[in-house]
């Protein structure tokens, strides 16, 4: 399936119009890093839509008052929602595809089912009617609501997420991977649970730095 990382594609362009001709690609020798040297290209390439995605459509947005919203990351898509994280001082939003507002999950503050941080990422499952939350750092867990706003639990993991990203499997486990800032102890790069009931996720792998 094709798929468009949308705040890459400008970036992808460049790359794209770099090639030796010119001197706009070297490769260090230290680093082992191939750079591209954006200030050289001056070649532009056009890429057709349709090589990078299968079909789109425009979603107009809920404007009643309470679902307005300025959102800092992209958004969680799936069939029938889609998950909106917001700016630090509004809680995670829930539409329909179609744009409807749904509900809120959670919200900003220290109490059962909040979270003192805006949400960064997040995983939707219809399946089990599941929203995973995960903060934008320096929580040890990942918050649990259903697919009408309701807190459920949370889920301990085994270190802090520092700007997780999610993505749900289709064998139920949930693959997190952040930014492995050391504050206390090691943390990997990349851990892959399986959340099989509702109690303590099992750890099937963990990938460290």
């Amino acid at each position: 399936m094709k798929k468009t990382l949308f705040i890459s594609l400008c970036l992808f362009s460049a790359l794209y119009g770099c090639g030796p001709k010119d001197n706009t690609v070297s490769y260090n020798e230290e680093t082992g890093l191939t750079v591209c040297h954006y200030s050289n290209v001056k070649d532009t390439v056009d890429i057709k839509l349709s090589d990078l995605v299968e079909n789109f459509r425009i979603v107009r947005f809920d404007n009643s008052p309470e679902a307005i919203f300025t959102y800092r990351t992209l958004p969680t898509i799936t069939d029938h929602y889609i998950g909106i994280g917001i700016t630090a001082s509004q809680p995670y939003m829930l539409f329909n595809s179609d744009g409807k507002f749904l509900c809120t999950a959670g919200k900003i503050g220290q109490g059962p089912g909040e979270y003192p941080m805006s949400i960064y990422d997040a995983a939707i499952d219809e399946q089990e009617q599941r929203i995973y939350l995960g903060s934008f750092g320096f929580l040890n867990k990942i918050m649990v609501y259903d697919l009408k706003g309701n807190f459920l639990e949370d889920r301990q993991i085994d270190y802090e997420l520092n700007k997780p990203k999610f993505e749900l499997g289709e064998d139920k486990s949930l693959s997190i991977i952040h930014l492995p800032i050391q504050r206390s102890e090691e943390s990997p790069l990349v851990s892959q649970y399986v959340f099989i009931t509702i109690e303590q996720p099992k750890l099937i792998r963990n990938i460290r730095v």
